[in-house]
């Protein structure tokens, strides 16, 4: 049976995927096993502050879950976060309102050499374009490092230390950097590619329109 990857629409879909996180990051990887603001042991599941402030695309098999990619518009949820933690608060009002911040790339263990994680980080990417984003950023710890570099993404602040989950890897992706993407033949080239034909057409057809 073929994946379904989707948007998140309603809060049974969202609660479901909260628990699909604390099987992954409470009950495999040992995270969050004590006391913390973002678990709730009682009922299994991890907190989503960002709600539906956020696009949260899941992947789903035979009705199970089986993957999750997050992102938020800075210019949209609540990221004063991760402004702090990337150290963006420097940029223009206007740069940052083109930025977005990617977490929650979660895989079962029965996914994890599928391709899943490229096929979500392509949804998001593809939404992203769509909806005028530039940059995307990004932690992650060493072994995910390879994957973001193989993707497109480029060393942002390098290590630092997470509060919550100690040190990481902060990256960055140019959305728009073609040159870079064709250069590292990243999964992601064709797709811009494909955004900017429809772009370039769309914009001749508003043309003929306005001269016919």
């Amino acid at each position: 049976m073929p994946l379904d990857i989707q948007l998140v629409k309603d809060r049974d879909q969202e609660r479901a995927v909260r628990r699909f996180w604390y099987e992954i990051y409470v009950e495999e990887m040992g995270r969050h096993a004590g006391q913390s603001s973002y678990v709730d042991h009682t009922e299994r599941e991890l907190a989503n502050p960002w709600n539906f402030d956020a696009d949260l695309f899941m992947a789903t098999q035979h009705g199970e879950i089986v993957g999750t990619l997050q992102s938020a518009y800075v210019g949209v949820a609540d990221c004063s976060h991760y402004i702090d933690f990337y150290r963006l608060a420097e940029q223009s009002v206007t740069r940052l309102a083109r930025a977005s911040i990617t977490s929650k790339l979660m895989v079962s263990k029965t996914h994890r050499a599928s391709g899943l994680a490229i096929a979500l980080g392509l949804a998001t990417y593809r939404k992203g374009l769509s909806d005028g984003i530039e940059q995307n950023y990004i932690d992650c710890n060493s072994h995910l490092v390879r994957l973001y570099t193989r993707i497109g993404y480029r060393e942002h602040l390098g290590w630092i230390e997470h509060p919550d989950y100690g040190r990481v890897y902060s990256m960055v992706l140019d959305l728009r950097d073609r040159a870079h993407l064709e250069a590292i033949h990243s999964p992601l080239l064709k797709t811009l590619d494909d955004f900017n034909l429809k772009q370039t057409l769309d914009s001749k057809e508003s043309i003929n329109d306005k001269v016919a």
